[in-house]
């Protein structure tokens, strides 16, 4: 496990709120010179805590506007039932 001082949990938090930061606007947020955050995002990277940057996607604006409700009523609780419930899911 890697040591976080609080100049790095501020850079993780930032990053989470808003990972598309560029290193300058990143660094400005977390009042530290853009070589020295530059570094701290590199390491953070290279040593797994930071393993991956993702995009949160709008499921409106990509056309997933429907949702499911599903019920599911069993026969009985057996494990022959719960075990046969599983193998159809």
């Amino acid at each position: 496990m890697m040591p976080l001082d609080h100049k790095d949990k501020a850079i993780l938090a930032a990053l989470q709120a808003d990972g598309s930061l560029a290193n300058a606007a990143l660094a400005d947020r977390v009042d530290l010179s853009e070589s020295t955050c530059l570094r701290r995002v590199k390491l953070l990277e290279q040593s797994g805590v930071i393993e991956r940057y993702t995009a949160v996607l709008n499921p409106l604006k990509v056309g997933l506007s429907v949702s499911f409700l599903v019920r599911i009523t069993l026969k009985g609780q057996t494990d022959r039932d719960l075990g046969a419930f599983e193998q159809a899911v």
